[in-house]
């Protein structure tokens, strides 16, 4: 039976039971395809450009001070290491900046070191006038004005990012976010051994 012999109520039938069919099926290709991109586990070279993770060694880099002397990672083998990329601009790190000071003087007072690194490719002059109004927690602060550092070597997708690196320079704890007071005391105290 041809589609020409049919009569135009059979013919709208015909058609909506192929869009019952069709619209569906279309759904369930669409779903199972984000969820097997989301599920799926990721390739090496996706978790290398991830950034850091925890279990690595953490890559050493040197960047210029706020008094234009050069530090890094490496400088602060043998203790505790606590690196965060931070911005004078970022709310979630004025969020928790309370908490960080609380929490990361016992760890200084203990050996631990506090590195910040600004990420924001904010000049040497605009973090200097922000810490005169501004408490930080940080033994060093350095500036990453081109972000070789930030954007190249550590692929940081957010701020704050923290990494809590032991005493032989192996990330043990790596958080992208706010993080709360009792949250940097333990990751700490993880680190302080």
């Amino acid at each position: 039976m041809s589609t020409t012999s049919l009569s135009p109520q059979r013919l709208a039938i015909r058609r909506a039971r192929r869009r019952l069919f069709i619209w569906p099926l279309c759904f369930l290709i669409v779903v199972s395809t984000i969820l097997f991109l989301l599920i799926r586990p990721a390739s090496p070279s996706e978790q290398q450009s991830a950034g850091p993770v925890a279990g690595q060694a953490v890559p050493d880099f040197t960047l210029p001070t706020l008094n234009g002397t050069q530090s890094g990672p490496s400088q602060f083998r043998g203790h505790p290491l606590f690196l965060q990329f931070w911005a004078v601009n970022c709310t979630s790190c004025a969020h928790e900046r309370l908490g960080l000071l609380k929490a990361s003087a016992p760890f200084v007072h203990k050996g631990g070191i506090a590195l910040g690194v600004d990420a924001y490719l904010e000049t040497p002059g605009m973090v200097s006038a922000y810490l005169k109004s501004h408490r930080e927690p940080y033994t060093i602060i350095l500036v990453d004005s081109n972000g070789a550092v930030v954007f190249g070597k550590f692929h940081v997708i957010g701020v704050p990012t923290s990494l809590f690196i032991d005493r032989q320079g192996i990330i043990r704890k790596v958080v992208i976010g706010e993080m709360t007071e009792g949250g940097f005391r333990d990751a700490f105290n993880q680190i302080l051994g």
